[in-house]
């Protein structure tokens, strides 16, 4: 993977777009971030066999000494923007912690690519191979690409700190990331879940949640789980909707905030891990991510700011 060209911040960030050969370079415009340098490239994945675009967003100025504090995203199209926003606006604040940001995101100019189906569901024993006629079931293949390919090339380049990395994802994305605690749980030091889909594949997270619990691990690990209010009760809209009553009986089956509230504190009750869950209260599945995004950033900075430094966190563990 060939260094990522850093562009400095003017009164616009040009994210220079290098793509495979033959495919003619594009400027990406974005409202500057203060104290960061912002890129983006788009790199072939031997282990996939895809192209994936990688956004980068790193601190200006010298790294401490034993790197920069990370936090990689899925659904970077969509994820990387809002968390330049988060850091946008917490510019100036006091003990900020700067981060490196590393957006994994597809090819598109959409915010989503079909491939995530396939990428970030876990295989499905005994099941189909093909949801809605997309292939799932490749996170155990992507968390290779992940952990094997760009983490390394990501680290060869910027001065990262592998005891402070975090993942976030969100629906699917947060799918994988818990698929990636519980089945490597030390690839990363925090993982960010925003209602994640426990209802895949006949609820496969939760065995292997089981034999999670049931190992030793190395800790601490920093595990937070979100969820919206209106993904398990009517929003006003939806009340008034003529599915109302699908809608309601949909969501009395499958209960997502008290199931994500429920595994938080299983975790939590595990010595390695400290996790916490959080409901966005007046949020749908959709309206949350800018808002789970911007809580994994002080999750980060909070957790894993400055290398040995305890920084005071308002958000509460879950309640016992």
């Amino acid at each position: 993977m060939p260094p990522f060209p850093l562009c400095r911040a003017l009164a616009v960030v040009v994210m220079m777009l290098f793509a495979e050969p033959g495919m003619p370079a594009r400027a990406v415009e974005a409202a500057p971030v203060a104290g960061y340098t912002v890129s983006q490239q788009d790199v072939r994945s031997q282990v996939m066999d895809r192209t994936y675009r990688i956004f980068l967003a790193v601190p200006q100025g010298p790294a401490p000494a034993g790197g920069w504090p990370a936090v990689y995203l899925l659904d970077g199209n969509i994820a990387f923007p809002m968390m330049l926003d988060a850091l946008r606006a917490q510019s100036g604040v006091r003990r900020h912690h700067p981060v490196v940001v590393i957006g994994v995101g597809y090819v598109t100019d959409g915010p989503y690519d079909p491939a995530r189906e396939y990428d970030y569901t876990p295989p499905v024993y005994n099941g189909p191979s093909q949801d809605n006629g997309l292939p799932i079931g490749g996170a155990d293949r992507f968390i290779r690409y992940l952990t094997r390919e760009l983490k390394p090339a990501i680290e060869r380049e910027q001065p990262i700190d592998r005891h402070r990395e975090a993942l976030f994802g969100h629906s699917y994305g947060g799918l994988l990331a818990l698929h990636l605690l519980f089945t490597h749980p030390g690839a990363f030091r925090a993982y960010a879940a925003a209602s994640p889909s426990f209802g895949f594949g006949n609820r496969t997270l939760f065995a292997e949640a089981k034999g999670f619990e049931n190992e030793r691990h190395a800790g601490p690990i920093d595990v937070m789980i979100t969820a919206a209010e209106y993904e398990q009760t009517l929003s006003p809209d939806q009340a008034s909707a003529p599915d109302a009553a699908e809608r309601r009986t949909r969501m009395a089956r499958r209960h997502p905030v008290d199931t994500a509230r429920s595994v938080a504190g299983d975790l939590d009750r595990l010595p390695s891990v400290r996790a916490r869950f959080h409901e966005f209260m007046g949020a749908t599945h959709s309206s949350e991510l800018p808002l789970a995004v911007a809580r994994t950033l002080r999750l980060v900075q909070a957790r894993l700011g400055k290398a040995g430094d305890v920084v005071e966190t308002r958000e509460r563990h879950v309640a016992r």
